[in-house]
Order: C-alpha cells, then sequence, then structure tokens
C-alpha cells in the first residue's frame, strides 16, 4: 500500500514538473517575442517622422499663403492629394507610441510576475493556463498596434521621401 502511494506521489510530481517546464518555456517564449516586438518598434526613427509632419505642416501653409484656387493645375491637386496622405497618417501617431511604450513597460511587468509566480509554484495548473493565454492575447493585440504604428510611419516616410522635394519646389518657384 506505502508503495502504491509512494509510486502515485512519484508520478504526480514528475507530471507536475514536466508541466511547469512546459508553462515556464511558454512564457519565457512569450518573453523573446515581446522583445523582437519591442526592437520592431524601436527600429522607427520617431524623429525623422515628427520631422516630416512637421515639413509636411509648413509646406502646407506656404501652399495656403501662395496658392490660389483659379491658378491650381490638375498635376498640383494630383500631387497634393498624394502629398496629404502624411496628415492622415499622422493623427494620434504620439498617442499611439505612448501607448505602446506603456503596453511594452506593463507586458515586460505581467511576464516577469508570471514567470516568477511559475517558477516558486505559487499558481496553480488550470490558473497558470488562462494567464499565460492571457498573455498571449495581449501579445498579440500589442503586436497588431505595433504593426500599425510601423507601417504608419513608413507611409509617413514614403511620402515625404518621394512628394515634399516637388512640393517644396512648387512653393518656392511661387513665392519668389
Amino acid at each position: 500500500m506505502i508503495k502504491t502511494f509512494l509510486f502515485f506521489i512519484v508520478i504526480l510530481f514528475v507530471s507536475c514538473t514536466a508541466n511547469l517546464n512546459e508553462q515556464l518555456n511558454t512564457v519565457s517564449e512569450l518573453e523573446f517575442e515581446l522583445l523582437s516586438l519591442e526592437s520592431s518598434y524601436n527600429s522607427v526613427d520617431q524623429q525623422k517622422v515628427e520631422d516630416a509632419i512637421s515639413e509636411y505642416k509648413h509646406n502646407m501653409s506656404q501652399i495656403k499663403k501662395y496658392y490660389y484656387t483659379d491658378t491650381v493645375e490638375k498635376e498640383f491637386v494630383q500631387l497634393m492629394n498624394s502629398y496629404k496622405g502624411i496628415k492622415k497618417g499622422g493623427k494620434g501617431l504620439s498617442n499611439q507610441a505612448e501607448n505602446i511604450n506603456a503596453n511594452l513597460t506593463t507586458m515586460k511587468q505581467q511576464l516577469n510576475y508570471l514567470k516568477a509566480d511559475l517558477e516558486n509554484q505559487l499558481i496553480m495548473k488550470d490558473s497558470a493556463l488562462i494567464f499565460i493565454s492571457n498573455e498571449e492575447r495581449n501579445l498579440s493585440l500589442l503586436k497588431e498596434s505595433i504593426t500599425s504604428y510601423i507601417l504608419d510611419c513608413d507611409a509617413i516616410l514614403t511620402l515625404d521621401d518621394s512628394l515634399s522635394f516637388k512640393v517644396r519646389s512648387l512653393v518656392n518657384s511661387h513665392s519668389e
């Protein structure tokens, strides 16, 4: 009887240890993915994006000053419609960046706490699965937010690189 009881305790301990290691590995994978997302987010040159938006605002003020609707050519209108994509992409960009920074910090803390709780076996097996699932969902939402932010910044920089010089040339030709 005692041997049977000890056998079940050993089996239970081994299965819990294997499950704990699996959960710790999952949390480590989440931490790695979070670091990758943070690296992608930090790769955006935010100063360059802000400069592009400032340049857009300056150019638009100059256009309003020197251009009149009766002197505007069709090519110019098409150019300006494309150039206005910077304004659209720049709306709420700084708030989006603040939210991402806050979420990155929070997510790091949550994963560290979860990992420590798992290592110290402070969380029951069923609860650990729920917490891990919640962190996976949070990471997925953060990934979507960072991807959207990076795409918006890329669009702004692309429009600035391709159209800013043309717009500046038109403004300068009329302001002289």
